[in-house]
């Protein structure tokens, strides 16, 4: 499910140069009055993958990937998606679960965001979180982690990470 969150007003900066004239009468031209204003947009999205254990099968060839559905910003402004793979990325990361955030769409060309992933144990709780802050652009590929966690670590019945032969990754952007 997809829990959205908006922050109004993340910066506020008012500048103000009062306008001042020269010698003559004239307006110094470094005169200026503006103000500035960001907006701080925060969402999160819940990924379940159901029979976790038929990805990690050793009979599967290749690196088999699964995107998520598309997630986007509260005000629409901008469309993510996940891109998962169970057995890495690539045959040097086979022992990991490689993982993506990549861009779908977007008002701007650029957007500058901080995001990190979580996998939910089966109590909820947040557990191998790593984050990074990028610049996303429309039509490129996305970031994260070729080695995200060990497959060990997921399958690890200690960490409780498997409910019912699901895995649950969170993502907050």
């Amino acid at each position: 499910s997809e829990n959205e969150n908006e922050i109004d007003e993340a910066s506020r900066e008012d500048i103000s140069i009062s306008k001042s004239k020269d010698s003559h009468g004239f307006l110094n031209k470094h005169s200026l009055s503006t103000s500035t204003y960001s907006k701080l947009l925060s969402f999160d999205f819940c990924w379940t993958i159901e029979n976790f254990s038929q990805f990690c099968d050793d009979d599967i060839d290749g690196n088999p990937s699964m995107d998520s559905a598309i997630f986007s910003a509260p005000n629409k402004s901008a469309e993510f998606f996940m891109i998962f793979y169970p057995k890495g990325f690539s045959e040097e990361f086979r022992n990991a679960i490689s993982l993506y955030l990549e861009l779908v769409n977007s008002d701007k060309e650029e957007i500058n965001a901080i995001f990190k992933f979580s996998l939910l144990d089966s109590q909820g709780i947040t557990r191998h979180t790593r984050g990074y802050q990028r610049k996303f652009i429309r039509g490129q590929r996305g970031y994260g982690w070729h080695q995200y966690v060990t497959l060990n670590d997921v399958i690890n019945s200690a960490y409780g990470l498997l409910q019912d032969d699901k895995l649950t990754i969170f993502c907050q952007v």
